[in-house]
């Protein structure tokens, strides 16, 4: 079964090779870019590339404050939680008050 994953593995990358190199050579045009400071030439698929990178690192800086948000949420509550563990366990451990009654047999009910 392991080998199988990495022959599909490999598979997957050789086909994304082989479409990134259609790519590349289906869109080798120069294309011009007006700067403000001037007009550069690029290739159409490395303009394309590079507009997908910066929606890619825009899309990642927009999740930030809310996966910080979580995180710090989620350590909060595992702080709660081990305080409530704590807690539990101290009172499992707190000596029963009549230790000397009968198990099962309240003493307002005798």
């Amino acid at each position: 079964m392991r080998s199988f994953s990495r022959l599909l593995l490999v598979f997957a990358i050789g086909l994304a090779i082989a479409v990134a190199m259609l790519f590349t050579n289906a869109n080798a045009e120069p294309v011009a870019v007006d700067l403000l400071l001037g007009r550069l030439e690029f290739p159409l698929w490395a303009l394309l590339f590079g507009a997908f990178l910066l929606g890619a690192l825009g899309a990642c800086i927009g999740l930030l404050p809310p996966l910080a948000r979580r995180t710090l949420r989620a350590r909060h509550y595992r702080r709660a939680v081990r305080e409530l563990e704590s807690e539990v366990h101290q009172l499992r451990n707190l000596p029963l008050e009549g230790a000397d009654a009968v198990p099962g047999v309240s003493e307002r009910g005798a």
